[in-house]
Protein backbone atom coordinates (compact mmCIF):
# COMPACT_ATOMS: atom_id res chain seq x y z
CA UNK A 1 0.00 0.00 0.00
CA UNK A 2 1.34 3.84 -0.79
CA UNK A 3 0.34 6.54 1.16
CA UNK A 4 1.41 10.08 -0.47
CA UNK A 5 0.70 13.75 2.27
CA UNK A 6 0.49 16.37 -0.12
CA UNK A 7 -0.36 19.56 2.55
CA UNK A 8 -3.49 18.97 4.45
CA UNK A 9 -4.28 16.16 2.07
CA UNK A 10 -3.89 12.22 2.50
CA UNK A 11 -4.40 10.24 -0.61
CA UNK A 12 -4.75 6.72 -0.44
CA UNK A 13 -3.80 4.19 -3.03
CA UNK A 14 -4.65 0.18 -2.97
CA UNK A 15 -2.46 -1.74 -4.06
CA UNK A 16 -2.67 -5.56 -5.29
CA UNK A 17 -6.47 -5.18 -3.32
CA UNK A 18 -8.15 -8.79 -4.49
CA UNK A 19 -11.27 -8.37 -6.64
CA UNK A 20 -14.10 -9.31 -5.58
CA UNK A 21 -15.85 -11.78 -7.60
CA UNK A 22 -17.78 -14.72 -6.39
CA UNK A 23 -19.61 -14.28 -2.73
CA UNK A 24 -19.27 -17.99 -1.60
CA UNK A 25 -17.52 -21.13 -3.28
CA UNK A 26 -19.02 -23.06 -6.03
CA UNK A 27 -20.49 -19.95 -7.63
CA UNK A 28 -19.31 -18.15 -10.22
CA UNK A 29 -21.66 -15.07 -10.18
CA UNK A 30 -20.72 -11.55 -9.76
CA UNK A 31 -22.16 -9.75 -6.21
CA UNK A 32 -22.90 -6.14 -6.07
CA UNK A 33 -21.91 -4.65 -2.65
CA UNK A 34 -24.67 -2.11 -2.67
CA UNK A 35 -26.97 -2.48 0.90
CA UNK A 36 -30.31 -2.95 0.43
CA UNK A 37 -32.43 -0.07 1.52
CA UNK A 38 -33.91 -0.28 5.41
CA UNK A 39 -35.85 -3.27 6.97
CA UNK A 40 -38.67 -4.13 5.04
CA UNK A 41 -41.58 -6.62 5.22
CA UNK A 42 -42.42 -9.01 2.15
CA UNK A 43 -44.21 -11.86 0.92
CA UNK A 44 -42.70 -14.86 -0.31
CA UNK A 45 -44.12 -15.51 -3.96
CA UNK A 46 -43.22 -19.39 -3.68
CA UNK A 47 -41.93 -21.97 -1.55
CA UNK A 48 -38.82 -21.26 -0.40
CA UNK A 49 -35.68 -22.62 1.49
CA UNK A 50 -34.32 -20.32 4.07
CA UNK A 51 -30.45 -20.63 3.05
CA UNK A 52 -27.44 -19.83 5.22
CA UNK A 53 -25.51 -18.44 2.51
CA UNK A 54 -26.38 -16.52 -0.70
CA UNK A 55 -25.68 -19.71 -2.48
CA UNK A 56 -28.09 -22.33 -3.89
CA UNK A 57 -25.44 -24.87 -2.77
CA UNK A 58 -25.89 -23.90 1.17
CA UNK A 59 -27.14 -25.63 3.82
CA UNK A 60 -30.70 -25.04 4.45
CA UNK A 61 -32.11 -23.82 7.58
CA UNK A 62 -35.97 -23.97 7.46
CA UNK A 63 -38.74 -24.29 4.81
CA UNK A 64 -40.56 -21.23 4.12
CA UNK A 65 -44.61 -21.10 2.46
CA UNK A 66 -45.64 -19.55 0.01
CA UNK A 67 -47.10 -16.08 0.94
CA UNK A 68 -45.30 -16.48 4.09
CA UNK A 69 -44.56 -12.62 5.65
CA UNK A 70 -40.58 -12.22 6.12
CA UNK A 71 -38.38 -9.27 6.86
CA UNK A 72 -35.53 -8.44 4.33
CA UNK A 73 -32.56 -6.66 6.07
CA UNK A 74 -30.18 -6.63 3.14
CA UNK A 75 -29.86 -7.21 -0.57
CA UNK A 76 -27.26 -8.16 -2.66
CA UNK A 77 -27.79 -8.47 -6.19
CA UNK A 78 -29.72 -11.32 -6.51
CA UNK A 79 -30.32 -12.72 -3.10
CA UNK A 80 -31.46 -11.05 -0.41
CA UNK A 81 -30.83 -11.64 3.55
CA UNK A 82 -34.15 -11.99 5.47
CA UNK A 83 -35.55 -12.73 8.53
CA UNK A 84 -38.42 -15.38 9.06
CA UNK A 85 -39.14 -16.87 12.63
CA UNK A 86 -36.59 -15.41 14.42
CA UNK A 87 -34.07 -17.32 11.82
CA UNK A 88 -31.94 -15.19 9.68
CA UNK A 89 -30.47 -16.72 6.10
CA UNK A 90 -30.53 -16.09 2.44
CA UNK A 91 -33.28 -16.14 -0.22
CA UNK A 92 -33.33 -15.28 -4.17
CA UNK A 93 -34.48 -11.61 -4.62
CA UNK A 94 -37.19 -12.22 -6.93
CA UNK A 95 -39.04 -14.88 -4.66
CA UNK A 96 -40.23 -12.01 -2.85
CA UNK A 97 -43.50 -9.91 -3.28
CA UNK A 98 -45.07 -6.61 -2.50
CA UNK A 99 -45.49 -5.80 1.08
CA UNK A 100 -48.11 -7.97 2.86
CA UNK A 101 -51.72 -6.71 2.71
CA UNK A 102 -52.54 -5.47 6.01
CA UNK A 103 -55.23 -8.41 7.41
CA UNK A 104 -58.65 -6.41 7.74
CA UNK A 105 -59.67 -6.26 11.39
CA UNK A 106 -62.81 -8.47 12.37
CA UNK A 107 -64.99 -7.37 15.34
CA UNK A 108 -67.92 -8.91 17.91
CA UNK A 109 -70.50 -8.01 20.24
CA UNK A 110 -70.56 -8.89 23.63
CA UNK A 111 -74.12 -10.64 24.19
CA UNK A 112 -74.19 -10.26 27.97
CA UNK A 113 -72.47 -8.39 30.56
CA UNK A 114 -68.96 -10.22 30.67
CA UNK A 115 -65.55 -10.71 32.20
CA UNK A 116 -61.99 -10.28 29.90
CA UNK A 117 -59.78 -12.86 31.82
CA UNK A 118 -55.53 -12.73 30.52
CA UNK A 119 -55.62 -16.53 29.84
CA UNK A 120 -58.73 -18.72 28.30
CA UNK A 121 -60.02 -19.82 32.09
CA UNK A 122 -62.54 -18.88 34.27
CA UNK A 123 -59.89 -19.15 36.89
CA UNK A 124 -57.55 -16.59 35.12
CA UNK A 125 -56.88 -13.33 36.21
CA UNK A 126 -59.75 -10.66 35.76
CA UNK A 127 -58.42 -8.02 32.85
CA UNK A 128 -62.01 -5.93 33.47
CA UNK A 129 -65.72 -6.25 33.07
CA UNK A 130 -67.43 -5.40 29.96
CA UNK A 131 -71.05 -4.27 29.53
CA UNK A 132 -73.53 -5.73 26.86
CA UNK A 133 -73.33 -4.78 23.20
CA UNK A 134 -69.31 -3.80 23.93
CA UNK A 135 -67.59 -4.16 20.59
CA UNK A 136 -64.35 -6.07 21.03
CA UNK A 137 -61.71 -6.86 17.77
CA UNK A 138 -61.64 -10.62 17.45
CA UNK A 139 -57.30 -12.31 17.47
CA UNK A 140 -58.39 -15.91 17.13
CA UNK A 141 -60.16 -18.75 19.40
CA UNK A 142 -58.68 -20.97 21.86
CA UNK A 143 -61.18 -23.51 23.50
CA UNK A 144 -64.49 -22.32 24.69
CA UNK A 145 -62.51 -18.62 24.98
CA UNK A 146 -62.06 -16.37 22.21
CA UNK A 147 -59.04 -13.89 22.36
CA UNK A 148 -59.65 -10.33 21.95
CA UNK A 149 -58.60 -6.45 22.40
CA UNK A 150 -60.70 -4.61 23.89
CA UNK A 151 -59.61 -0.54 25.32
CA UNK A 152 -56.13 -0.79 24.74
CA UNK A 153 -56.00 -4.60 26.46
CA UNK A 154 -55.21 -8.41 24.98
CA UNK A 155 -57.78 -10.91 26.69
CA UNK A 156 -59.98 -13.68 26.86
CA UNK A 157 -64.20 -13.93 26.60
CA UNK A 158 -66.07 -16.71 26.77
CA UNK A 159 -66.67 -17.20 22.99
CA UNK A 160 -70.86 -18.10 24.37
CA UNK A 161 -70.56 -14.13 25.47
CA UNK A 162 -70.33 -13.18 22.04
CA UNK A 163 -71.80 -12.50 18.48
CA UNK A 164 -70.57 -11.37 15.12
CA UNK A 165 -73.57 -8.97 15.35
CA UNK A 166 -74.22 -6.44 17.44
CA UNK A 167 -77.59 -7.52 19.29
CA UNK A 168 -80.65 -5.65 19.28
CA UNK A 169 -80.74 -2.83 22.18
CA UNK A 170 -83.67 -2.98 24.63
CA UNK A 171 -85.43 -0.29 26.47
CA UNK A 172 -86.87 0.22 29.36
CA UNK A 173 -89.03 3.90 29.77
CA UNK A 174 -89.39 5.75 33.52
CA UNK A 175 -92.91 5.13 34.76
CA UNK A 176 -92.56 8.60 36.64
CA UNK A 177 -89.80 10.84 37.42
CA UNK A 178 -86.83 8.68 38.83
CA UNK A 179 -83.37 8.99 39.44
CA UNK A 180 -80.16 7.12 38.59
CA UNK A 181 -77.88 6.03 40.86
CA UNK A 182 -74.21 5.23 40.56
CA UNK A 183 -74.81 1.85 42.20
CA UNK A 184 -77.58 -0.35 42.99
CA UNK A 185 -78.49 1.51 46.20
CA UNK A 186 -80.63 4.60 47.05
CA UNK A 187 -77.81 5.67 49.08
CA UNK A 188 -75.21 5.90 46.21
CA UNK A 189 -74.44 8.93 44.70
CA UNK A 190 -77.05 10.47 41.58
CA UNK A 191 -75.98 10.35 38.44
CA UNK A 192 -78.79 12.42 36.87
CA UNK A 193 -83.05 12.42 37.17
CA UNK A 194 -85.29 11.37 34.30
CA UNK A 195 -88.24 12.75 33.50
CA UNK A 196 -91.82 10.56 33.13
CA UNK A 197 -91.47 8.34 29.88
CA UNK A 198 -88.04 9.09 29.46
CA UNK A 199 -86.40 6.26 27.47
CA UNK A 200 -83.11 4.50 28.50
CA UNK A 201 -81.20 1.27 27.45
CA UNK A 202 -81.27 -1.49 29.27
CA UNK A 203 -77.93 -3.49 30.32
CA UNK A 204 -78.78 -6.33 33.04
CA UNK A 205 -80.74 -7.09 36.22
CA UNK A 206 -78.88 -6.95 39.82
CA UNK A 207 -81.53 -7.82 42.42
CA UNK A 208 -84.44 -5.42 42.62
CA UNK A 209 -82.34 -3.09 40.29
CA UNK A 210 -81.45 -2.68 36.52
CA UNK A 211 -78.53 -0.90 34.97
CA UNK A 212 -79.04 1.15 31.91
CA UNK A 213 -77.81 3.38 30.05
CA UNK A 214 -79.08 6.82 29.45
CA UNK A 215 -77.98 10.46 27.92
CA UNK A 216 -76.03 10.85 31.21
CA UNK A 217 -74.02 7.95 31.25
CA UNK A 218 -73.94 4.43 32.88
CA UNK A 219 -75.83 3.83 35.96
CA UNK A 220 -78.51 2.15 38.03
CA UNK A 221 -82.58 2.95 38.31
CA UNK A 222 -85.01 0.43 40.83
CA UNK A 223 -86.77 -2.10 38.45
CA UNK A 224 -90.70 -1.19 39.81
CA UNK A 225 -89.47 2.50 38.33
CA UNK A 226 -89.45 0.93 34.56
CA UNK A 227 -91.56 -0.50 32.11
CA UNK A 228 -90.91 -2.53 29.14
CA UNK A 229 -93.21 -0.20 27.11
CA UNK A 230 -93.25 3.65 26.18
CA UNK A 231 -96.48 5.20 28.56
CA UNK A 232 -99.17 5.86 25.71
CA UNK A 233 -101.71 8.41 26.31
CA UNK A 234 -104.91 9.42 24.78
CA UNK A 235 -107.14 12.59 24.78
CA UNK A 236 -110.91 12.40 25.71
CA UNK A 237 -112.78 14.09 23.45
CA UNK A 238 -115.52 14.96 25.37
CA UNK A 239 -116.68 15.02 29.08
CA UNK A 240 -117.26 11.28 29.61
CA UNK A 241 -117.61 8.92 32.80
CA UNK A 242 -114.86 6.66 33.91
CA UNK A 243 -116.09 3.68 34.66
CA UNK A 244 -115.15 0.80 37.05
CA UNK A 245 -115.75 -1.77 34.30
CA UNK A 246 -115.87 -2.48 30.35
CA UNK A 247 -120.00 -1.27 30.31
CA UNK A 248 -122.27 1.85 30.93
CA UNK A 249 -123.80 -0.03 33.80
CA UNK A 250 -120.49 -0.26 36.02
CA UNK A 251 -120.30 2.92 38.30
CA UNK A 252 -118.66 6.01 37.70
CA UNK A 253 -115.23 7.02 39.21
CA UNK A 254 -115.93 10.36 37.94
CA UNK A 255 -116.57 13.09 35.05
CA UNK A 256 -113.37 13.39 32.88
CA UNK A 257 -113.63 16.74 30.74
CA UNK A 258 -112.79 16.65 27.19
CA UNK A 259 -109.39 17.23 26.65
CA UNK A 260 -107.82 15.76 29.35
CA UNK A 261 -104.47 13.94 28.81
CA UNK A 262 -105.32 10.00 30.17
CA UNK A 263 -102.43 7.12 30.65
CA UNK A 264 -103.52 4.26 28.22
CA UNK A 265 -103.43 0.73 29.80
CA UNK A 266 -104.74 -1.87 27.38
CA UNK A 267 -107.82 -2.41 25.51
CA UNK A 268 -110.82 -4.82 26.62
CA UNK A 269 -114.41 -5.04 24.64
CA UNK A 270 -114.08 -2.25 22.82
CA UNK A 271 -112.87 -0.30 26.07
CA UNK A 272 -109.79 1.39 26.96
CA UNK A 273 -108.45 1.00 30.78
CA UNK A 274 -106.60 4.59 31.58
CA UNK A 275 -105.04 6.19 34.21
CA UNK A 276 -106.38 9.65 34.84
CA UNK A 277 -107.23 12.67 37.04
CA UNK A 278 -110.01 10.22 38.29
CA UNK A 279 -107.67 7.03 38.85
CA UNK A 280 -108.28 4.30 37.03
CA UNK A 281 -110.61 3.50 35.04
CA UNK A 282 -112.30 2.51 31.80
CA UNK A 283 -113.64 4.98 28.85
CA UNK A 284 -115.16 3.91 25.40
CA UNK A 285 -112.84 4.07 23.14
CA UNK A 286 -115.16 6.66 20.48
CA UNK A 287 -114.60 8.83 23.68
CA UNK A 288 -110.94 8.89 22.90
CA UNK A 289 -108.67 9.97 20.31
CA UNK A 290 -104.62 9.12 19.95
CA UNK A 291 -103.80 12.78 18.86
CA UNK A 292 -103.79 15.44 20.98
CA UNK A 293 -107.09 17.96 20.08
CA UNK A 294 -105.71 21.25 19.04
CA UNK A 295 -106.76 24.17 21.18
CA UNK A 296 -108.24 26.72 19.12
CA UNK A 297 -109.62 30.07 20.24
CA UNK A 298 -113.38 30.02 20.72
CA UNK A 299 -115.04 33.38 18.65
CA UNK A 300 -118.36 34.38 21.15
CA UNK A 301 -120.64 36.71 19.71
CA UNK A 302 -123.47 37.01 21.94
CA UNK A 303 -124.32 37.09 26.04
CA UNK A 304 -120.78 35.74 26.14
CA UNK A 305 -119.05 38.68 25.07
CA UNK A 306 -117.36 40.92 27.47
CA UNK A 307 -119.68 42.90 30.13
CA UNK A 308 -122.23 40.32 28.98
CA UNK A 309 -124.21 38.22 31.57
CA UNK A 310 -122.28 34.96 30.78
CA UNK A 311 -119.02 36.50 30.73
CA UNK A 312 -117.95 35.04 33.86
CA UNK A 313 -117.71 31.61 32.55
CA UNK A 314 -114.50 32.96 30.66
CA UNK A 315 -113.55 35.97 33.26
CA UNK A 316 -110.03 34.98 33.91
CA UNK A 317 -109.48 31.77 32.09
CA UNK A 318 -108.16 33.61 29.14
CA UNK A 319 -104.65 34.66 28.16
CA UNK A 320 -106.08 36.99 25.28
CA UNK A 321 -109.07 38.73 24.42
CA UNK A 322 -108.88 40.45 20.46
CA UNK A 323 -112.36 41.86 18.69
CA UNK A 324 -112.78 40.49 15.27
CA UNK A 325 -115.25 39.02 12.85
CA UNK A 326 -116.50 35.81 11.73
CA UNK A 327 -116.77 35.76 7.74
CA UNK A 328 -119.31 34.30 5.63
CA UNK A 329 -121.76 34.32 8.57
CA UNK A 330 -124.70 36.15 9.61
CA UNK A 331 -126.31 37.08 12.41
CA UNK A 332 -129.77 36.24 13.72
CA UNK A 333 -132.55 36.23 15.97
CA UNK A 334 -135.56 34.60 17.06
CA UNK A 335 -138.42 36.22 16.97
CA UNK A 336 -140.08 34.60 19.83
CA UNK A 337 -136.66 34.87 21.94
CA UNK A 338 -134.95 38.30 20.53
CA UNK A 339 -132.34 38.04 23.26
CA UNK A 340 -130.99 34.68 21.91
CA UNK A 341 -128.53 34.91 18.53
CA UNK A 342 -127.15 32.42 16.43
CA UNK A 343 -124.74 32.84 13.74
CA UNK A 344 -126.20 31.13 10.55
CA UNK A 345 -123.74 29.95 7.45
CA UNK A 346 -123.65 32.70 4.48
CA UNK A 347 -121.62 31.88 0.70
CA UNK A 348 -120.83 35.19 1.12
CA UNK A 349 -117.55 36.00 2.30
CA UNK A 350 -119.03 40.31 2.85
CA UNK A 351 -121.46 38.95 5.27
CA UNK A 352 -119.68 39.00 8.72
CA UNK A 353 -120.30 38.65 12.32
CA UNK A 354 -118.67 40.99 15.17
CA UNK A 355 -117.37 38.53 17.58
CA UNK A 356 -114.14 38.62 20.72
CA UNK A 357 -111.35 36.04 19.96
CA UNK A 358 -110.96 34.75 23.52
CA UNK A 359 -107.95 32.49 23.36
CA UNK A 360 -108.46 30.09 26.79
CA UNK A 361 -105.66 29.27 29.28
CA UNK A 362 -104.22 26.03 28.34
CA UNK A 363 -104.13 24.51 31.79
CA UNK A 364 -108.01 25.21 31.90
CA UNK A 365 -108.83 24.61 28.70
CA UNK A 366 -110.74 21.80 28.15
CA UNK A 367 -113.05 22.30 31.63
CA UNK A 368 -113.99 25.87 29.94
CA UNK A 369 -114.53 24.63 26.63
CA UNK A 370 -117.37 22.33 28.67
CA UNK A 371 -118.57 25.24 30.57
CA UNK A 372 -119.25 26.63 27.20
CA UNK A 373 -120.82 24.03 25.87
CA UNK A 374 -123.26 23.71 28.91
CA UNK A 375 -124.01 27.16 28.54
CA UNK A 376 -125.01 26.45 24.80
CA UNK A 377 -126.62 23.24 24.92
CA UNK A 378 -124.36 21.83 23.03
CA UNK A 379 -123.61 18.10 23.58
CA UNK A 380 -120.75 16.74 21.40
CA UNK A 381 -122.02 13.53 22.34
CA UNK A 382 -124.82 13.57 20.47
CA UNK A 383 -126.12 13.92 16.60
CA UNK A 384 -125.58 17.27 15.93
CA UNK A 385 -128.59 17.51 13.46
CA UNK A 386 -130.97 17.52 16.94
CA UNK A 387 -129.64 20.72 18.79
CA UNK A 388 -129.97 23.96 18.65
CA UNK A 389 -125.64 25.19 18.54
CA UNK A 390 -122.94 23.45 16.97
CA UNK A 391 -119.90 23.70 18.07
CA UNK A 392 -117.52 24.37 14.67
CA UNK A 393 -114.52 25.43 13.50
CA UNK A 394 -114.91 28.54 11.20
CA UNK A 395 -112.54 31.32 10.46
CA UNK A 396 -112.73 34.73 11.17
CA UNK A 397 -111.24 37.76 9.28
CA UNK A 398 -107.35 37.52 10.26
CA UNK A 399 -107.08 33.84 8.74
CA UNK A 400 -107.34 32.05 12.00
CA UNK A 401 -109.21 28.58 12.81
CA UNK A 402 -111.83 29.39 16.10
CA UNK A 403 -114.54 27.24 17.53
CA UNK A 404 -117.71 29.70 17.32
CA UNK A 405 -121.12 28.41 18.23
CA UNK A 406 -123.28 28.10 14.88
CA UNK A 407 -126.92 27.42 14.71
CA UNK A 408 -127.85 23.70 13.67
CA UNK A 409 -128.84 22.90 9.78
CA UNK A 410 -132.27 22.54 11.33
CA UNK A 411 -132.25 26.10 13.04
CA UNK A 412 -130.27 28.25 10.54
CA UNK A 413 -133.34 26.76 7.56
CA UNK A 414 -135.62 28.23 10.46
CA UNK A 415 -134.01 31.87 11.44
CA UNK A 416 -132.97 32.28 7.50
CA UNK A 417 -136.80 31.95 6.62
CA UNK A 418 -138.20 33.31 9.45
CA UNK A 419 -135.99 34.69 12.03
CA UNK A 420 -134.96 38.59 12.24
CA UNK A 421 -131.47 39.41 10.25
CA UNK A 422 -129.16 41.58 12.22
CA UNK A 423 -127.46 44.24 9.45
CA UNK A 424 -124.90 45.22 11.34
CA UNK A 425 -123.71 41.46 12.98
CA UNK A 426 -123.41 43.26 15.99
CA UNK A 427 -125.09 41.75 18.47
CA UNK A 428 -124.85 44.57 20.78
CA UNK A 429 -126.80 46.85 18.06
CA UNK A 430 -129.08 44.47 17.45
CA UNK A 431 -131.94 47.03 18.24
Amino acid sequence: MIIAVTGNTTAFALADAPKVSSFAAGQNQRIDLTSAKAEQQKTTSEFLQLLESASTTSKSLADIPKNATVTVTETRGDWSRISYKAMTGWVPTDSLGNEPTSKAKVYNYTTKYTTLRKDASTESERLGTHERRTKVEYLGKSGAFSKVGISGKTGYIQTSHLSKDNPKAVYRWSKKEISIHKDPSDKTPRISRLKENTRVEWLRNSGDWQRVKSSSGHGWVRSASVANNAVQYRWTKSNVNLRKGTSTSHGSRGLIPGGEKVAYLKTSKGWSQVKSSKGTGWIKNSYLTATKTKQYPVAVYGTLRKGQKAYRLVKGKTSSEVKTKVVSHNLFLRRDLTWLSYMVPSKDRGHLVVAERMTLKTGSYASTLAALDRYERFDPRKPMANQSYNRKLVKDQQGNQVWAYVGSAKMSKYLTKSGIRVKSGDYLKRY
